[in-house]
């Protein structure tokens, strides 16, 4: 029975090698991206229900105090500008 050399027989396993290690590393690597996705969807979610969250309370506190802004690091509350007033347009015709 005809062989190959020592030499390309190595080359061979080698090479072989490589590619049961790489299409490992390529099913390791789709199971940790699965989780990322996975990972980063239950964040969008969580988001989404802050964000509704907020709103909820946003509108609470408009009824209770009116179109105001909230410091949310002192909890004072500032009364918003009207936005009826006129502006000067500082072009001195007035």
């Amino acid at each position: 029975m005809k062989k190959v050399s020592t030499e390309h027989l190595d080359k061979i396993q080698e090479l072989n090698k490589k590619q049961v290690d790489i299409k490992i590393a390529l099913g390791e690597t789709q199971l940790m991206q699965q989780n990322v996705d996975n990972r980063v969807k239950e964040l969008q979610d969580s988001f989404s229900e802050v964000s509704k969250e907020m709103q909820e309370l946003s509108e609470e506190l408009k009824e209770e105090h009116g179109e105001v802004q909230i410091d949310v690091t002192t909890g004072e509350i500032v009364d918003q500008p009207s936005t009826n007033v006129e502006k000067d347009d500082d072009k001195g015709d007035s």
